[in-house]
């Protein structure tokens, strides 16, 4: 199946030939989201652990994850690393609880959201895809679907989500980012021989 049909974004990440060749052990990259900041709406609050509670859904037990009952999002622990390919999320309420996220849907593409590690390192992201979907009251498959936007990936990304609209909960607000790489300060050859 290609990402399209997985409902993943079809992002392109370009990384350093430096930064793919690094080797480094998998306990070193364990880095846990502490503090997520989104400047186009003032968002500056802490990241917990988030909460997996199961639920009854025709008859099938799943488990799904809850958003802190504070002024926090959440970090679905069983999501990707900071700065380690995979699909970090990060869930929190808009309307309840702290009203982590109740200015979320005005985020846009092209925007940058920082998170920080429990290394005290800032990683950034570009929004690349700003989505509303239906869920409540949906097939058991479209919500399934839906899901798939939580799901591990290949590429590096940040996926933020929350429910949508504050007035019924009816759909889920998914915002899904790209890394913007820092400048390591490393250089290729053709850079060097373009330097003073």
């Amino acid at each position: 199946m290609q990402s399209e049909e997985l409902g993943f974004a079809p992002l392109e990440i370009n990384k350093l030939d430096f930064e793919t060749s690094i080797v480094m052990p998998k306990t070193a990259l364990k880095i846990i989201p502490t503090r997520i900041v989104v400047p186009s709406i003032s968002l500056d609050a802490p990241i917990v652990p988030a909460v997996e509670k199961e639920v009854q859904k025709s008859g099938t037990t799943f488990l799904q994850w809850s958003a802190p009952d504070e002024f926090a999002a959440g970090w679905q622990t069983d999501s990707a690393y900071l700065g380690q390919p995979g699909n970090t999320v990060i869930n929190g309420h808009h309307n309840i609880n702290g009203l982590v996220f109740k200015d979320l849907n005005l985020v846009e593409v092209g925007e940058e959201i920082s998170i920080y590690g429990s290394d005290q390192e800032q990683y950034t992201y570009e929004v690349a895809n700003v989505m509303i979907l239906p869920e409540r009251d949906e097939p058991l498959d479209r919500q399934i679907e839906n899901a798939l936007w939580i799901m591990p990936s290949s590429d590096e990304r940040l996926t933020v989500i929350t429910c949508w609209p504050a007035t019924s909960n009816t759909h889920r607000l998914i915002i899904v980012a790209k890394p913007i790489k820092k400048d390591t300060g490393f250089h290729s050859i053709e850079d060097i021989a373009l330097m003073p």
